[in-house]
């Protein structure tokens, strides 16, 4: 039977289950209306500490980064295309190569991001050899599409780009969106 209010602003027939009843659906749906308001007020926290953070991160984390897309681009386009270890010419043992640099980061920060600089190396020759450079170079002036005319350009001087943190995250995000293209 559905109840008819005999005054105004009269919410339960004036019997104790009546008010029990509407008192508990009052209370749930105050408390539903606290969590709302508790994950709403979660979520701007989350979003303020998020800024914070980026705010106090260095340069050198946009640009590491940064760094891992080129290098996941760079290792699926030549692994792609059944490249092996530039260095020593033989498949990587376990499979995994790395993106190694022909001119080192630390020596020439203008060519981290070059795609001629980076090719595929497998970890005995990136790390125990040092990046193997003499058969390194030996092997990208060897290259069609590369030889000596790259390898004097990649040798010379460069400028060193002043690169921002909107700079890094262009870099990472075109990288990311290249190898999703190139695995679709």
């Amino acid at each position: 039977m559905r109840y008819i209010p005999a005054k105004p602003m009269q919410s339960t027939c004036g019997a104790f289950d009546c008010m029990v009843t509407y008192a508990e659906k009052a209370a749930a749906k105050s408390a539903q209306r606290r969590a709302k308001a508790e994950r709403i007020a979660a979520m701007e926290d989350r979003k303020i500490i998020r800024l914070k953070k980026e705010s106090t991160r260095r340069l050198s984390w946009y640009a590491d980064k940064a760094q891992a897309s080129v290098n996941a681009y760079r290792r699926a386009v030549l692994l792609e295309a059944g490249e092996v270890c530039i260095s020593c010419g033989k498949p990587s043992r376990s499979g995994k190569y790395h993106a190694g640099h022909f001119i080192p980061r630390n020596r020439e920060p203008a060519l981290r991001f070059a795609h001629l600089n980076i090719w595929l190396q497998c970890y005995s020759c990136n790390v125990s050899k040092s990046g193997n450079q003499l058969e390194y170079r030996k092997a990208l002036m060897a290259r069609a599409d590369v030889g000596q005319e790259a390898v004097a350009w990649l040798e010379g001087p460069h400028e060193f780009p002043r690169l921002r943190q909107d700079d890094y995250r262009r870099i990472e995000s075109d990288h990311k969106q290249l190898l999703k293209a190139l695995k679709a």
